[in-house]
């Protein structure tokens, strides 16, 4: 009995309600402890066949369900376009951020140029040396922040994003496509 309801893809508490008796003795028929009465063995091969007709007809799922997995479609269309269109603003802006960051460090890289001539123009020591030397530093630490190993960084989270995009994106174009069909 078991093989049977599981064949039909019933659960005990389904296959009840349709043959008509409680759970517990759809249980007790699964072990083998008790057969179907005649009225439920006759609902049972009644239900079989309209299954295995259902299945040779191929028939049109019902409206309900039609209408479900469409509005299940949209719902997933809908937030599709939802993280496409966040990750391609989340892209944007680090694309802007990493064309920043190449620009300060190109910057600074200027600045430290002009420093290093202007500090071998000085006498070692005097006070404009230290100014020029402490500016130096400063500039060689933001160097250090603004490197090009942190553009990697940000390089690489925008390829993630652009991916995430395009996924979403083509996911979004299957399920169009499909409610086409």
């Amino acid at each position: 009995m078991k093989n049977v309801r599981h064949d039909l893809g019933f659960t005990q508490e389904e296959l009840a309600i349709l043959l008509g008796v409680s759970r517990g003795l759809i249980s007790l028929y699964d072990k083998g402890l008790r057969s179907l009465p005649a009225k439920a063995l006759e609902k049972l091969s009644l239900i079989q066949l309209l299954l295995n007709e259902v299945e040779k007809q191929k028939t049109e799922p019902c409206r309900k369900l039609l209408a479900l997995q469409q509005k299940h479609r949209k719902r997933a269309q809908d937030m599709l376009h939802k993280h496409a269109k966040k990750a391609a603003v989340q892209a944007a802006r680090l694309s802007m951020e990493i064309a920043a960051t190449r620009e300060r460090f190109r910057q600074m890289e200027h600045k430290l140029g002009v420093i290093q001539v202007l500090i071998e123009q000085v006498q070692a020591g005097s006070r404009e040396w230290k100014v020029l030397s402490n500016l130096q530093e400063r500039l060689l630490h933001a160097i250090d922040v603004c490197n090009p190993s942190s553009e990697y960084a940000c390089t690489y989270r925008l390829a993630m994003l652009i991916t995430r995009q395009q996924v979403a994106m083509d996911m979004h174009q299957k399920l169009q496509r499909k409610d086409k069909h």
